[in-house]
């Protein structure tokens, strides 16, 4: 996904937003930003899908928890 979308949109993952990885959806910023942080986050500062290491990459329960509480902060039209 990392390489896909730094092809796509010809630059670092760091240097493209949360809201264009999610397409330009009306998602508030700071959720697009958390799920972009839940697939890979560079430097393994955050835990993530796509981390190198074992001990930085997120369980599926974990990730599916995050999701949730991201979830409820959605305001009711984009659910």
């Amino acid at each position: 996904m990392v390489d896909r979308c730094e092809a796509e949109f010809g630059r670092e993952w760091d240097h493209i937003s949360g809201h264009e990885i999610a397409g330009g959806t009306d998602w508030p910023p700071d959720v697009a930003e958390a799920v972009k942080r839940l697939c890979f986050a560079a430097g393994g500062h955050h835990p993530s899908l796509c981390a190198d290491r074992r001990r930085n990459r997120l369980s599926i329960d974990q990730m599916l928890h995050t999701l949730r509480e991201l979830q409820k902060r959605a305001p009711l039209e984009t659910r």
